[in-house]
């Protein structure tokens, strides 16, 4: 009985620790992963960058939001009755004031689908969907990991894959 007892409390203490160790080191909370940081470097590609590091760590579902620099920025606007993105490219670098958006899987691989809103030297602001870019000095960001029950699905009426819950 006293071999019993020990062992039962050997498991309760270190099983408390684990859990506390865990919780302030890990990655885990009672909601699920914890948000954290991932920094890029100059002359990374943005979205394919991003999408490695997703697709490396076995991440299928996150939000993101970041700030940085941006060196020739691809942004569009999504004309819903066209139907089609009308994309254009800002030549040379950009404050990345502000990058907000997700990646859901659609048809088995991560899909971004990130905003940004970008800024030139004369303090003129553009928005729209990032649809590419390098990294210019620094792009910051928190990766937001969500539960691995969403996808993209085709809306034929909107033109786009949307966000379904299974």
């Amino acid at each position: 009985m006293k071999n019993f007892l020990l062992i039962v409390l050997f498991i309760i203490v270190f099983g408390v620790a684990g859990l506390i160790y865990g919780y302030f080191h890990g990655t885990q909370t009672k909601a699920g992963p914890k948000p954290y940081l991932l920094v890029l470097k100059r002359g990374d590609n943005v979205l394919e960058r991003i999408t490695k590091h997703l697709e490396d760590e076995g991440l299928d579902c996150c939000s993101v939001s970041g700030l940085g620099a941006i060196e020739n920025p691809k942004i569009a606007y999504y004309n819903l009755k066209l139907k089609r993105y009308l994309p254009r490219t800002f030549e040379g670098m950009y404050e990345l004031a502000s990058l907000n958006g997700n990646f859901i899987p659609a048809d088995g691989h991560i899909v971004p689908h990130v905003h940004v809103v970008i800024g030139n030297e004369k303090y003129q602001t553009f928005a729209g969907h990032l649809m590419g870019g390098t990294v210019g000095a620094t792009l910051e960001l928190t990766i937001v990991p969500l539960k691995d029950d969403y996808e993209r699905v085709e809306d034929k009426a909107i033109g786009l894959k949307l966000i379904q819950e299974d």
